[in-house]
């Protein structure tokens, strides 16, 4: 890989690199972590598959439970990968699947149900006769949009 450093010993104790940054993409099909040094070099990086599970035709899952230790665990084996400790990580980026969504009881910070992706089709029929409203003609030519699928409710 381009600029990946290769002794990490050096790098976690020279003083031009005090701090690291991790990078998280949580996607549809892998969730990955990326470790860059002030550099932007990819000092350490991992990769897992996100499993989508599928209860009924339509319907697209994934376990909140499996993919937080899939998060976690990412995240310790780039930072592994990289050679350096976690108390030297100074920032941190989240990128996610937009419109995936996830329902918690606001009391004990348990969830309800398994995230719902954004490739769920549960809601096309509902879906399609908002958009067939005229509330949503009207508001989708005053905000001059086209009707694709992400403007979509």
């Amino acid at each position: 890989m381009s600029g990946l450093l290769t002794d990490p010993e050096q790098r976690a104790q020279e003083p031009r690199y005090p701090g690291f940054v991790l990078g998280l993409d949580v996607g549809s099909s892998v969730i990955r972590c990326h470790v860059y040094d002030r550099a932007a070099r990819v000092c350490g990086s991992s990769v897992q598959k996100v499993e989508n599970l599928y209860p009924q035709i339509g319907w697209v899952e994934i376990d909140p439970d499996v993919l937080w230790i899939q998060f976690v665990a990412v995240i310790k084996e780039a930072v592994k990968a990289a050679g350096i400790q976690m108390n030297q990580i100074v920032g941190l980026g989240i990128s996610t699947q937009r419109a995936t969504f996830i329902t918690w009881n606001k009391k004990t910070g348990n969830h309800f149900h398994n995230f719902i992706s954004w490739q769920d089709l549960r809601a096309v029929e509902l879906v399609k006769s908002w958009n067939n409203s005229l509330l949503m003609k009207v508001i989708f030519f005053l905000c001059d949009l086209d009707i694709v699928g992400f403007f979509f409710l």
